[in-house]
């Protein structure tokens, strides 16, 4: 049996957990969208020169393009420690998870980001809608459709933006 301590911890993360708006963590996520974007701008391309005078395919260029994975997968690594203690956190707790429920494990994080990366360099290749890849893949990882079709289209943003960018 859980103590009122406990009980009270369990109730408060259920409760985070139901907030129809996160706003703490959209801000994080247009944060990074938002310094991906200026590094885009600093880094330019071939038909749009740099903001900041860099050279297209230059030392300058290629250190950026790196410097995006760096943050990226700073970014990943935050987020994947953030829901394997949240999902530890539960098991604490006694939390009884619905069948429905996507376990996070360090596994299945590194899983599901391995195969993102996989997915959108050969979308980007193709120039396919990285969901036609991303769908299956997370389906196969045993994801409910419905948070695949609502987690597809919520990054839709995120890319669509910095090929506008």
């Amino acid at each position: 049996m859980l103590d009122s301590d406990s009980t009270r911890e369990l109730e408060e993360l259920i409760a985070d957990e139901r907030r129809a708006i996160p706003l703490d963590k959209l801000f994080e996520f247009f944060t990074l969208l938002i310094v991906m974007i200026i590094v885009t701008s600093f880094k330019g391309s071939h038909k749009f020169p740099s903001m900041i005078g860099v050279t297209y395919c230059g030392t300058a260029y290629w250190s950026l393009n790196i410097a995006m994975f760096v943050i990226c997968a700073a970014y990943i690594k935050v987020l994947i420690d953030r829901y394997t203690e949240l999902d530890a956190k539960k098991v604490r707790l006694n939390y009884i998870f619905h069948k429905s429920e996507y376990r996070i494990s360090p596994k299945s994080a590194m899983q599901i980001s391995f195969f993102s990366i996989i997915a959108g360099t050969l979308a980007g290749m193709l120039g396919i809608g990285g969901g036609m890849v991303i769908n299956p893949l997370l389906l196969e990882l045993g994801m409910k459709p419905t948070v695949v079709a609502s987690t597809t289209g919520f990054t839709i943003l995120f890319t669509s933006s910095l090929s506008l960018a």
